[in-house]
């Protein structure tokens, strides 16, 4: 697969989709083959770092002490103090669980973390991860943190062999769209037991549109 044959089925899956109220986000399918998910050694559980960042921000939750209170709340959506920790049910959390892409803990915490929220955001694959960046130190540059997370995406087929992930919107250039898709193909290629030959097919949609096969030149 090469960069001209992304660009191409972008055009496609633009044209072929209905204009609406709203912005759709593009989303990169991978489907996998002779692959046994049911494995641990063979299941996909990575992040990569887009060349651009994606024009929806993305919505952060801290969950800190002191020591990072108001860097979290300067760089964050929400930051929310361990001495708040307690105020929160395991009801009124899943609400904003559901209305955060991330959470970043602060690793000196995160047993605290792990024992209040850790089973609602464990049904939502939202614990903070140290793969992620979402762990960090007491000293970590919060501002840092946001911009990666901004440019990151999680590769995941644990269930399904099928990957699914948001690469931009219909807003974005084309070019930095086909950019990302390029980087999380060769990312995940490498990630798979026998690279390229594990990839069934390729296929590019807009959040309402139908999902286009992008040939392989």
């Amino acid at each position: 697969m090469d960069k001209q044959a992304i660009l191409k089925t972008l055009e496609k899956v633009k044209t072929g989709s209905p204009a609406r109220k709203f912005t759709q986000t593009i989303d990169l399918i991978v489907n996998l083959r002779d692959i046994n998910i049911k494995r641990a050694e063979e299941q996909v559980d990575i992040y990569t770092d887009l060349p651009y960042s994606r024009d929806k921000p993305v919505k952060i939750c801290g969950l800190v002490d002191k020591q990072l209170l108001e860097a979290a709340k300067t760089h964050f959506d929400l930051a929310i103090d361990k001495e708040e920790f307690d105020k929160y049910t395991d009801k009124s959390f899943r609400k904003i669980a559901a209305q955060y892409d991330y959470f970043v803990a602060q690793v000196t915490i995160m047993p605290l973390v792990a024992k209040t929220f850790g089973k609602v955001l464990g049904k939502k694959g939202k614990v903070p991860n140290p793969k992620a960046g979402c762990v960090v130190p007491p000293t970590a540059d919060l501002k840092a943190v946001r911009a990666k997370l901004q440019k990151q995406v999680h590769l995941k087929a644990k269930i399904e062999p099928s990957i699914k992930c948001a690469i931009g919107d219909e807003k974005m250039d084309a070019e930095k769209v086909a950019e990302n898709a390029f980087q999380v193909y060769n990312r995940l290629k490498t990630a798979l037991p026998r690279e390229e030959n594990n990839i069934k097919d390729v296929r590019l949609k807009v959040t309402m549109g139908p999902a286009v096969k992008v040939d392989k030149a």
